[in-house]
C-alpha cells in the first residue's frame, strides 16, 4: 500500500507470500501514524511453517490476488500435491540464484496421495494471471493425461508439465530461470503455450520430454525469447526443442539465444535482434516461415542427423544466415530462400561439407557467398530456380554446382556482376541440360567442371563471355558452345576431357567460334561441329584438341591454320562438313570415314 493511503476499519491484507520456510500474510501497517487511518508501511506476519503444499496454497488456494513463493535456503523444495489451476492475479515464484534455489516435482518424503510415486506438475495458467518465474530452478516435473472425473486439474490433455498457459489475457514471464528434466504425456514437455503471452529471458530449458509435440516448448500463441538456451529436449518425433503450431509465433529478440535440438512446426519464427541466434539439431520438421529481420542466424550441422528447416527462410536487408556443415556428409535443405539479405555457405576458418538447396529460390535477391565449401543447386523440376538475376553470388575458394536432372532444361543469365569469384569451381552435374549466357567473366580463375549431362554456353553477342578458368569434361558429359553472334566469338579457355567426353559447337552460317587462345592437348574426347565454323590458329603456346573431330553436317566447318615449318595432326576426322587448311605448315589428318570437303589454301 502506498505510503499516505487512507483506509478505514481493520488493516487490509494486501498479499500472501510463502518461502520454503514460512508462509506469510502481508498487511498494511502504521509506523508513524498509529491510531490514525493512515497506513505507511507493510507488515509480514508468519502465518505457519511452510509445507510441501505451500507452493500449491499460493498457486491454487490463496485469498488475495497478489501472492508469491520464494526459495530462500539451499534446501531443495519438494512438492506434495500437484499445483492444479493457477488463480487470477499476480503470482511471483523466485529464488536467490538458480544454483541453490530449486523446486522439484518429486514428491516430498511422507507424501501419501493417490499419485505418490509419480512426479507432480506445476502451473496451470487458465485464468487472467500474471505469473513471473525468476532466478530459480524448477525440475523433475511430470504431467499426465487426466482421465479421472474427480481430478482438480484443469488440464486434461497432459500438456506443459511446468507451465500450461491457456488464457488470452494471461501473461507468463520466465527470467533467469532453469527449467529442466521434466516431461508431459501431451504437448510441451516443459511448457505448453496455447493462448496468452509468454516471455522467456536469460533462461535455460533442457531435458524436456513430450509424448506429443515440442520437447521443451509447444507454442500456439506469441512467445518472446531473449538470451536463452534450449538443449537436450525431445518429443514423439525425436530430438526437438520447440514446436510452433498453426497460429503460433516465436520471436527471438534481445540477447543471443541457442537452439540445440531443433525447431519443428508450421507457424512463424522471427529473428529480430542484432545479437545471434544459434541453431543446430534436427529442423527439417519446421515447414513454416523463418524471418531473419536483423543480426545473424547461425546454423551449424555437425551431426549426420542435423537438418535445416523445410519452410521458407526470408532474409531481410542487413541480416545474415550463416550455414556451416561439418557433419561429414551433404546437408540437403528442403526449404527455400527469399529476401535481400546475405546467405553465407562456409567461412574462412576451415573446409566444409556440401550444402544442397532445392525448389524455387527465385524470390531471393540478396547475396550468397560460398567460402571453402560447396553449394549444390538441385534442379529436379522445371519449376526449380536459382536465385534472382539481380542477386549476387561470390565463390571464395569454394564450389558452385548446378545439379540438373535428366530431361530438365534450365537457363541462367549473368550480367557480369552477379557472379564473382577468387578461384573456386563452377560445376555442372546431373544428366540434364544447363544453358548459361551473358558475361560470366566475373568468375575469375574459376575452373569449370562438366561432370554430367550438358553445359551449354550461349553467346548472343561478343560481350557474352565464358568463365575464365579451365574447362574439364568427364566421360559421357558435353560442353557445348552455341554461337548466335553471326560473327567471331572467342573461347579463351583451355579444354581438358576424358575419352568419351564431348566438346560441341553450334553456330549460324556466318558465326566463327575461335579456340586459338587455349592449349587443348589434354582434351581426349570428341569435338563435334554441328553447324557453323570452329577455327584454330596454331601459335607457340597453344595446341589443338588431342581427340577426334566430327564435322557432323554439311553446314559444319573446321578452319585450321598452321605456321611455317609447323607439323600439326588431327587424330581422327569424320563427318560430311568442310575442312579448311590454311597456313604454310603441315597438317596431317587421320581419316576416320570422312566424307566431306577439304579446302587447302596456303
Amino acid at each position: 500500500l502506498a505510503a499516505g493511503t487512507t483506509e478505514t476499519g481493520d488493516a487490509p491484507k494486501l498479499a500472501e507470500w510463502s518461502t520454503n520456510v514460512y508462509e506469510y500474510d502481508i498487511t498494511a501497517a502504521q509506523t508513524d501514524n498509529q491510531g490514525s487511518a493512515i497506513y505507511d508501511s507493510l507488515k509480514f506476519v508468519a502465518a505457519a511453517p511452510a509445507t510441501p503444499d505451500s507452493l500449491r496454497t499460493m498457486n491454487h488456494e490463496a485469498q488475495t490476488e497478489v501472492r508469491g513463493f520464494s526459495v530462500v535456503t539451499e534446501d531443495v523444495y519438494y512438492i506434495g500435491r500437484d499445483l492444479d489451476e493457477t488463480l487470477a492475479g499476480t503470482f511471483t515464484v523466485s529464488g536467490k540464484n538458480t544454483n541453490t534455489s530449486i523446486i522439484s516435482g518429486q514428491r516430498a518424503d511422507g507424501y501419501q496421495g493417490d499419485d505418490a510415486g509419480e512426479n507432480g506438475s506445476f502451473f496451470e495458467v487458465v485464468n487472467d494471471t500474471d505469473l513471473a518465474i525468476n532466478t530459480i530452478t524448477i525440475q523433475d516435473a511430470n504431467r499426465v493425461v487426466e482421465t479421472a472425473d474427480d481430478s482438480e486439474s484443469s488440464v486434461k490433455d497432459g500438456s506443459g508439465s511446468v507451465v500450461h498457459l491457456n488464457n488470452k489475457d494471461a501473461n507468463v514471464t520466465i527470467t533467469n530461470a532453469i527449467l529442466k528434466d521434466s516431461s508431459a504425456e501431451g504437448n510441451g514437455g516443459i511448457i505448453a503455450a496455447h493462448a496468452g503471452s509468454l516471455a522467456i529471458t536469460g533462461s535455460e530449458l533442457s531435458g524436456g520430454t513430450s509424448g506429443g509435440l515440442g520437447g521443451a516448448l509447444y507454442a500456439a500463441t506469441t512467445v518472446n525469447i531473449s538470451g536463452s538456451t534450449f538443449s537436450g529436449n525431445k518429443d514423439s518425433n525425436g530430438a526437438n526443442d520447440i514446436y510452433v503450431a498453426q497460429g503460433g509465433t516465436v520471436n527471438f529478440t534481445g540477447a543471443k539465444s541457442t537452439i540445440s535440438s531443433g525447431l519443428a512446426g508450421v507457424g512463424t519464427v522471427n529473428k529480430d535482434s542484432s545479437e545471434d541466434l544459434n541453431l543446430s539439431g534436427t529442423n527439417s520438421g519446421f515447414t513454416g516461415d523463418l524471418n531473419v529481420v536483423s543480426g545473424a542466424l547461425n546454423f551449424n550441422a555437425d551431426e549426420t542427423t542435423d537438418s535445416y528447416i523445410s519452410g521458407v527462410t526470408n532474409i531481410s536487408s542487413g541480416a545474415n544466415v550463416n550455414i556451416l556443415n561439418t557433419s561429414g556428409q551433404n546437408l540437403d535443405i528442403a526449404g527455400t530462400f527469399e529476401g535481400d539479405g546475405r546467405l553465407n555457405i562456409g567461412n574462412s576458418d576451415a573446409d566444409y561439407n556440401s550444402v544442397t538447396i532445392n525448389g524455387d529460390n527465385s524470390e531471393y535477391t540478396g547475396n550468397a557467398t560460398i567460402t571453402n565449401g560447396q553449394l549444390i543447386v538441385k534442379m529436379d523440376d522445371e519449376n526449380d530456380e536459382y536465385f534472382a538475376d539481380s542477386s549476387q553470388t561470390f565463390v571464395v575458394n569454394g564450389t558452385l554446382t548446378f545439379d540438373v536432372a535428366e530431361n530438365i532444361n534450365k537457363t541462367i543469365t549473368s550480367t557480369g556482376s552477379n557472379f564473382a569469384s577468387t578461384g573456386g569451381i563452377f560445376e555442372k552435374a546431373g544428366a540434364g541440360n544447363l544453358s548459361i549466357t551473358g558475361n560470366w567473366r566475373g568468375l575469375q580463375g574459376a575452373e569449370t567442371n562438366v561432370s554430367g549431362g550438358t553445359l551449354e554456353f550461349v553467346a548472343n553477342s561478343a560481350a557474352d563471355l565464358m568463365i575464365s578458368g579451365d574447362i574439364n569434361i568427364v566421360k559421357d558429359a558435353v560442353f557445348q558452345v552455341t554461337n548466335n553472334t553471326n560473327g567471331r566469338w572467342y573461347l579463351s579457355n583451355k579444354l581438358a576431357g576424358e575419352a568419351g567426353s564431348t566438346f560441341a559447337v553450334v553456330g549460324t552460317d556466318n558465326s566463327v567460334t575461335d579456340i586459338s587462345n587455349g592449349n587443348h592437348s589434354q582434351f581426349l574426347g570428341d569435338t563435334v561441329i554441328q553447324t557453323g565454323t570452329l577455327e584454330f590458329t596454331k601459335n607457340d603456346t597453344n595446341a589443338f584438341v588431342a581427340g577426334g573431330v566430327n564435322l557432323n553436317s554439311e553446314a559444319s566447318k573446321l578452319t585450321y591454320t598452321t605456321v611455317y615449318n609447323g607439323d600439326e595432326t588431327i587424330s581422327a576426322l569424320k563427318g560430311s562438313g568442310t575442312l579448311n587448311k590454311r597456313g604454310s605448315g603441315t597438317l596431317t589428318v587421320n581419316d576416320n570415314d570422312f566424307e566431306g570437303t577439304v579446302d587447302v589454301n596456303t
